[in-house]
């Protein structure tokens, strides 16, 4: 299967959409992620999802750039999030100690 087009919705947090194709008219297959049992013994209207972090996680250098020329084919209603998003080379690397030691190990994979 080429998945092409992914969709998830908060309102139903163990199922997810897909489709094959990019075609707007063509409708979404679902998948459902819960076991015959486990949709009897969990309410889901009590469930809620919780942010794994509470701020947008910086990208790299590369992607950010290229992201940056693609502004020209994205709407000006979005295209603020897309200037304001962080750099990994903004952070402050004594704010994040386990993102270090990562870095630290690509440096040596790289070297």
């Amino acid at each position: 299967m080429q998945i092409k087009w992914i969709k998830f919705k908060r309102d139903v947090p163990f199922q997810f959409f897909y489709k094959t194709n990019l075609d707007d008219s063509s409708v979404f297959n679902q998948v459902d992620l819960r076991r015959g049992s486990l949709q009897t013994q969990v309410n889901h209207e009590d469930f809620t999802l919780v942010p794994f972090h509470d701020q947008l996680l910086p990208m790299a250098d590369v992607k950010h750039d290229q992201l940056l020329e693609l502004l020209p084919y994205i709407s000006d209603y979005n295209k603020s999030f897309f200037q304001n998003l962080k750099r990994s080379s903004d952070l402050n690397p004594e704010d994040f100690p386990a993102l270090q030691e990562e870095l630290e190990q690509e440096r040596i994979c790289f070297v």
